[in-house]
């Protein structure tokens, strides 16, 4: 060890200083030339004697055994509370692959039974009720997802704190759906710009070939599946990334090739955005829907549109309703052209998302 080899030359170094047959070369050629019993040449007696040297030295490096001995068990400490990270970070990553699983188990589900609604012409409202109960269950189980991705990088945070007194660790889906992760530590992603009311099977084969062309590596990412309407068709993926790290390479590897499927539309990969941030754009699809039915009833044949870059619903080309801050309002045009009734009915279907 290090440290023996310190005592070791400290040993020798007191050992030359306190030896009574020190002397300089040049010392040792004047006595040569002099004679050894000259007073002026005689060597000069240490302030200590070779008894007293010897305990000195046993004493120090008796010492220095003691201070190794004691480094030793605090390595060892280290080592073993390191062992522990590593343990804890490895049952993070088998919680965070099993509710994966999971995941992918509910989003079959819902597929199967958006496959049944397909054509059906009765009972409209509970099936839509049934199918927004199955959507919210899977953004729950995406929520808590994203919450065990980051388990592992506090565990990791942890081994380079050991000097800190070490909380316990909450355990896997402790963290509340309600809390938005920051989308920097997100690791569900989203990949756009694909195409145009693409079938499912189509829009996942642009993706697998966007990522090749972009050279992520295939290691870092799982669960690919399309993002489809109730008709099924769509125009983005939902893929789910190792860590938080990978996405953001990945991001930033996509945005430098400029790849594009569709229009002069550069295709993109960023964080999916949570349940919360996604009500807007809700509330504007669901006032589209109520809306166009109103219409319908009426027998007008005003075309309803929607803009979800700006969160705003035109009737017959005139701007009708748009959201601020996930509520939605209804436009001075809107509500000459809708009575009270006709509002409180639109405003109260968008809003229960």
């Amino acid at each position: 060890m290090a440290l023996n080899a310190i005592g070791d030359e400290f040993r020798q170094s007191i050992s030359r200083f306190f030896s009574v047959d020190a002397a300089s070369p040049l010392r040792k050629q004047r006595r040569a030339d002099h004679g050894a019993d000259s007073d002026e040449e005689r060597q000069p007696q240490p302030p200590i004697n070779k008894k007293q040297a010897a305990w000195m030295q046993e004493a120090v490096a008796a010492l220095l055994n003691a201070f190794a001995g004691v480094v030793n068990v605090e390595l060892k400490k280290i080592e073993e509370k390191t062992n522990e990270s590593h343990t804890i970070a490895s049952l993070a990553r088998q919680d965070v692959n099993a509710l994966g699983s999971r995941y992918e188990e509910v989003f079959g589900e819902l597929t199967h039974l958006r496959g049944q609604c397909t054509g059906l012409g009765s009972n409209k409202i509970a099936q839509d009720k049934n199918i927004e109960g199955m959507e919210k269950r899977i953004h729950e189980l995406e929520a808590k997802l994203e919450a065990l991705a980051v388990q592992p990088k506090a565990a990791a945070s942890s081994h380079n704190h050991l000097h800190e007194a070490e909380g316990p660790m909450p355990p896997p889906g402790h963290a509340a759906s309600s809390q938005s992760v920051p989308r920097e530590l997100r690791t569900l992603a989203r990949i756009g710009a694909l195409g145009w009311k693409l079938p499912r099977d189509e829009l996942e084969k642009r993706a697998r070939e966007a990522m090749q062309r972009a050279e992520v590596d295939g290691s870092t990412w799982s669960a690919l599946s399309a993002v489809v309407s109730r008709r099924g068709e769509g125009s983005s993926c939902k893929l789910l990334f190792a860590t938080p790290q990978d996405l953001q390479r990945a991001r930033l590897q996509m945005r430098s090739k400029n790849i594009v499927m569709h229009e002069q539309r550069v295709v993109w990969i960023d964080a999916r955005k949570d349940r919360a941030e996604l009500r807007p754009g809700r509330i504007i699809h669901r006032c589209q829907d109520v809306v166009s039915d109103i219409e319908l009833q009426k027998g007008t044949g005003a075309e309803v549109t929607k803009c979800l870059m700006r969160r705003i619903g035109f009737v017959a080309g005139n701007k009708a309703f748009y959201t601020v801050r996930g509520e939605l309002k209804i436009t001075e045009w809107g509500k000459q052209r809708y009575n009270d009734d006709e509002q409180l009915m639109v405003k109260g279907f968008a809003e229960d998302c």
